[in-house]
């Protein structure tokens, strides 16, 4: 995700899993209006409030609503997918991919904020329904 707010920050949201250590890990960067950058730990909404969507052409589950949550921000971002319908579909299943237009509110900083994004969904953040 790319997550621009009105504040005029914008917010680069990585989550890979680590097939070395089987680990999940996420983090955000951080460039302000000046120039500067920073690193923040980011957690990602609980497990029973996820939202798919799934393709009839692919079969593939995709995720469709984030919260995301830095606590060194004080902030809590939901991000909604414009068009939930937004695969990819490619000859190799495993390169299937969601890719879509996104808008973004909540709190940060303390303060109401809002925004828009991309979001990019590859490998482990889709699931094959059976």
């Amino acid at each position: 995700m790319n997550i621009q707010l009105d504040n005029g920050d914008v917010i680069s949201l990585w989550d890979m899993l680590n097939f070395t250590t089987g680990l999940d890990q996420a983090w955000g960067t951080v460039e302000h209006p000046d120039g500067t950058q920073s690193t923040v730990c980011m957690h990602l909404l609980k497990e029973s409030e996820r939202e798919f969507w799934t393709s009839e052409k692919s079969r593939q589950s995709y995720l469709t609503r984030w919260t995301v949550r830095f606590p060194d921000l004080d902030a809590e971002l939901d991000v909604r997918p414009v068009i939930r319908e937004s695969e990819i579909v490619s000859d190799m299943p495993m390169l299937n991919k969601y890719e879509g237009a996104s808008r973004v509110e909540g709190i940060y900083k303390g303060k109401p904020t809002k925004g828009y994004c991309f979001v990019e969904l590859l490998g482990v953040w889709s699931e094959v329904i059976k």
